[in-house]
């Protein structure tokens, strides 16, 4: 039931997880910037520097994005709630703004999920159901309009989940990392965000659950340099609820980039059952 649970929370599209989310769990992610005072000039430096220029601060954090054309990683996911405890080998592959596929394996392979920028495809073997429909019917399900391939794939990478740069934001001093507040606009959920002073990589991404008490939190706990560019290397991922903690922690082991698409294969097997949702 774990890895039902871990493949819920990659693809949003699922009943599992998300069904317990109820779609907030990556409902939005964006930087507001908002510049306090005489702004500083940007440099990388081991502790925040007070008063800095937001917009500039922006520039580099998008400058540090990692950057592929394509991507086969070799990984594990951990997932735990204080009840049970469940470890998988994943395997990913990323066609930039094009794919997303993910393998799970248990000695063999137990699920395969597909998201692409419109649809959502996903079979497990152990019950042998299926998912399979577009991101329409996925934000009509869950009410949730911010759900979508882009959001997926930067949640992954060590992204903001939505573009930083459409937002005005404020900072909160703080002797490690630039905290970065988004002013709230209607209708949307908006995170903190954690940024290194030092490298400009993205630390933390922490959402408040709109109407609950419950916080969402997104950690990149270390990152590994790859050809000189640095790709997240544990992303460990928290549901905190008042009396509960469902918490999966991804990690990296190896990834290859690849200047030409990877393969993606994915066919729904026969005899597999399509999930419904109430």
């Amino acid at each position: 039931m774990g890895l039902v649970k871990f493949v819920g929370i990659l693809n949003m599209g699922t009943y599992y997880m998300i069904s317990k989310f109820k779609g907030l769990f990556i409902s939005g992610l964006i930087f507001f910037f908002i510049g306090c005072g005489t702004a500083k000039k940007v440099v990388s430096s081991p502790k925040p520097i007070s008063k800095i220029d937001l917009s500039s601060l922006i520039e580099e954090v998008q400058k540090a994005y990692p950057k592929h054309k394509s991507l086969a990683i070799r990984g594990t996911a951990s997932y735990t709630d204080g009840k049970m405890s469940e470890k998988i080998n994943v395997q990913f592959r990323f066609i930039e703004n094009k794919a997303i596929w993910v393998n799970a394996v248990m000695i063999i392979p137990i699920a395969r999920l597909l998201v692409t920028p419109q649809e959502v495809n996903f079979y497990e073997r152990f019950q042998k159901t299926y998912f399979q429909d577009d991101f329409l019917t996925v934000r009509k399900v869950f009410n949730n309009d911010l759900i979508g391939f882009t959001l997926i794939e930067n949640l992954l990478m060590g992204k903001s989940l939505v573009d930083v740069s459409k937002y005005k934001w404020k900072s909160i001093d703080n002797p490690v990392n630039y905290i970065l507040v988004p002013e709230r606009t209607k209708g949307e959920t908006i995170p903190t965000l954690f940024i290194d002073p030092s490298s400009f990589l993205l630390q933390e991404q922490r959402i408040l659950v709109p109407g609950t008490s419950n916080t969402l939190n997104i950690r990149y706990l270390d990152y590994i340099n790859i050809e000189g560019v640095q790709f997240p290397k544990t992303i460990e991922i928290s549901l905190v609820e008042p009396q509960s903690l469902m918490q999966l922690v991804i990690e990296y082991k190896q990834i290859n980039r690849y200047d030409e698409d990877v393969a993606i294969p994915f066919e729904i097997p026969e005899n597999y059952t399509p999930i419904s949702f109430p």
